[in-house]
């Protein structure tokens, strides 16, 4: 159920290239590091900013980029990416200090441009990380404004590509994306000569599918509704207002369709343990018993021990409920049902929260490395708008750090999540994270915000979510695996 249904192989890597791939590159063990380099649409997946110097707001899941969905459906790629103040070459962009997989940078070209370092420059930066699969998602901004031919685009993309497979990397390309028709706000009109260019890039690409040994593969989308000369047109519901950048269900498609040609690549298996008796800090992670309370009058029923259900924002009511898994575990039940009430947007928010942990007691030193999980179902509903796991580090009452995760909705606005038919039924992962160096923390604060959820108030019907096993443990740091 959590995986994306009907998925094949991409137009582009036909036969004769997956042939090559199958002869020539054996599958990689599980835990293959993949560094996504590109511009916005790997920059919009996540961010990292920076207070004092250090960092603050954290979010590794952002669902309009592809590692968001790739980390939700298959265990089997190390997708850690971490928060680094010291990130060289951002330029002006201020919320991009995530090191990792995470190698995006809002606005950039294959080349240097405008003042922001292009993905040629940073290659050798991404090889000192020794990721083993490079997934390249970039060439829109250079057709767009810096070149006047497909051959100079061409060219570029021969240039990036060299470098990759003469550094013995596996890489796979993601087709450049068309964007809306118009005459303003960075469209491009009707008959412009510049989808005419990128078709050609594009037709290159994927003339070199299966090139150095199966080692270089296309994500070919161009057919999806990305690009306007592409089967079907240019599918205006998978871009943002702008017509421009992806929202959710764009990054989901996009997702989608890389998940086989990576799967490919990875040998099945698991990057983390989910076992909730494994090293677990995460206080009555067990969520038996029935001493709970409820904070709001919207919320009723009964709330696993050690827990409390609240109403954050508007009254939606949440029917609160146990099921059963074993002897050891039980899940706790949400059922939502929307109220239209006077809020100022359509998002509500329910919080479920538990005790703070306090580090010392938890043995949990500042600069330790903490992962953490939690078993998530949700109906097919269309009220779902979000999913966050956030954990917020403070000194006492000071405020420190925050790190999210989960399934992160910036559209949700507008956008309700783009889940499958059937719901969603999985776990749901954060990448590694670590307590501050700085600011002295003394508690991850679970008793605000931990669990959230985000519904629609105007949505028909209900939502069932269930939630089961929090994980939260200590590990070895991730840059260890990426150097």
């Amino acid at each position: 159920r959590h995986g994306p249904a009907g998925i094949l192989l991409m137009p582009g890597a036909g036969t004769g290239s997956w042939s090559r791939h199958r002869r020539g590159a054996r599958p990689l063990p599980a835990g293959a590091r993949i560094a996504f380099l590109g511009h916005s649409f790997v920059g919009r997946g996540g961010f990292c900013t920076l207070s004092g110097g250090n960092p603050q707001y954290i979010a590794s899941s952002n669902l309009r980029g592809d590692f968001a969905w790739l980390r939700l459906w298959d265990a089997r790629f190390n997708l850690d990416m971490w928060a680094n103040a010291a990130k060289p070459d951002l330029g002006s962009v201020t919320d991009g200090y995530l090191d990792g997989a995470y190698q995006g940078l809002s606005g950039c070209h294959l080349i240097d441009n405008g003042g922001l370092s292009g993905t040629i420059a940073r290659t050798s930066r991404l090889l000192s990380l020794n990721p083993d699969i490079v997934v390249v998602d970039v060439g829109v901004n250079d057709i767009n404004s810096s070149i006047s031919d497909s051959a100079t685009l061409i060219a570029r993309m021969e240039t990036q590509i060299a470098l990759l497979l003469d550094a013995g990397k596996r890489v796979v390309w993601i087709t450049p994306t068309d964007r809306g028709v118009g005459a303003s706000g960075g469209l491009w009109p009707g008959g412009d000569g510049r989808r005419t260019w990128l078709r050609d890039a594009i037709d290159w690409l994927k003339s070199q599918d299966g090139r150095g040994g199966g080692r270089f593969r296309v994500c070919d989308i161009s057919n999806l509704g990305f690009n306007a000369d592409g089967a079907g047109g240019f599918n205006a519901a998978l871009f943002g207002a702008d017509q421009i950048h992806p929202n959710p269900r764009g990054g989901r498609m996009k997702a989608g369709a890389l998940l086989p040609v990576l799967q490919a690549m990875v040998q099945p298996g698991a990057t983390y343990d989910p076992d909730p008796a494994a090293g677990n800090l995460w206080p009555a992670y067990s969520l038996k018993g029935t001493a709970g309370t409820r904070s709001g009058a919207s919320i009723t029923g009964t709330v696993a021990t050690g827990y409390i259900v609240a109403a954050n924002t508007g009254t939606t009511g949440v029917a609160c409920s146990k099921e059963t898994i074993d002897a050891n575990y039980d899940r706790q039940v949400l059922t939502f049902t929307p109220v239209n009430d006077g809020t100022a947007n359509r998002i509500h928010v329910n919080h479920v929260r538990a005790a703070d942990i306090n580090l010392a007691t938890a043995g949990v030193a500042a600069g330790q490395w903490l992962e953490a999980f939690v078993h998530v179902e949700l109906n097919a509903w269309a009220g779902w708008l979000g999913f966050n796991f956030v954990f917020e580090v403070y000194n006492g009452g000071t405020f420190i750090a925050q790190h999210s995760g989960g399934l992160n909705n910036p559209d949700a606005a507008i956008d309700s999540l783009p889940l499958e038919s059937g719901g969603f039924a999985g776990w749901i992962p954060l990448t590694r994270f670590q307590a501050p160096t700085y600011g002295s923390p003394t508690i991850i604060r679970l008793s605000t915000r931990p669990i959230q959820f985000q519904t629609d108030k105007t949505a028909a019907g209900t939502g069932i979510a269930k939630i089961s096993r929090p994980i939260l443990r200590k590990v070895t740091s991730p840059i260890t695996a990426w150097s």
